[in-house]
């Protein structure tokens, strides 16, 4: 009853989203950057937390099941597994549609699995939203190995526009979970992504076929004052003509 109740009280910290405290400057620049502004919808609602165990062979492991939401069928699972390299069904995954995500392997390249350390991550938030008729899902996560101090986050992006043929695009280094970061920020109906890593400029990526691609000589110089909120310096920065 015990470990029972110790793995509860672990795995409910490992899911707690990170309070940011700038996340309002951060999404008064991403808004500062965009002619209009995107619906986002946040999974609230329906998160539901359940606990178990899954056996493989001879090993057993305890999880904790995320269900983020329950109408468009997505879930977390993470496993609470010591092993510095598990094996690869004692991983976190997303569920979507019933279909597995394995972490790993969606930022790894298959190849480097076995040489690399599981990612730590916990689930930060999750949206959803539209652009130009196309349908989309933007999961944050942040790494627990990492110190609070300086977080930065993994974004998982789906496009559900067709539950059958469902794509996926990933990022990391951003330092914010604000789902402000996507948008369509030239105005020309395809879905852009604003690329913002600790102490660099603000880069934009756009969505060309299935890969994002940067957008040149398009940067956003921004100043960090001492209050913790962030300003662009539009003298330095190069932007679309708004």
């Amino acid at each position: 009853m015990l470990n029972k109740l110790l793995f509860l009280i672990f795995s409910f910290s490992c899911l707690i989203i990170y309070p940011q405290s700038n996340n309002l400057s951060v999404q008064h620049v991403y808004k500062e950057l965009s002619t209009k502004n995107l619906h986002y919808i946040e999974f609230l609602d329906s998160i539901k937390v359940i606990n178990g165990s899954q056996k493989k062979g001879t090993e057993q492991v305890d999880f904790l099941e995320l269900n983020i939401s329950i109408p468009i069928k997505l879930k977390f699972k993470k496993f609470t597994y010591n092993n510095p390299n598990p094996p690869f069904y004692f991983r976190d995954s997303i569920f979507l549609f019933d279909k597995k995500y394995s972490i790993d392997q969606l930022f790894y390249n298959r190849k480097l699995l076995k040489n690399d350390e599981p990612l730590h991550l916990n689930y930060a938030s999750g949206y959803t939203f539209s652009v130009n008729l196309k349908k989309y899902i933007s999961l944050f996560f942040w790494d627990s190995d990492l110190p609070t101090s300086n977080l930065s986050y993994y974004i998982i992006l789906f496009d559900i526009s067709d539950e059958n043929k469902v794509k996926s695009y990933f990022f990391d280094g951003q330092m914010s979970f604000d789902p402000n970061c996507f948008g369509d920020f030239n105005n020309d109906g395809k879905l852009d992504f604003i690329k913002w890593t600790h102490n660099n400029d603000l880069e934009c990526l756009t969505l060309d076929g299935n890969k994002f691609k940067k957008i040149k000589d398009k940067t956003i110089v921004i100043e960090e004052k001492s209050n913790n909120t962030f300003l662009i310096n539009w003298d330095k920065s190069k932007w679309f003509k708004r």
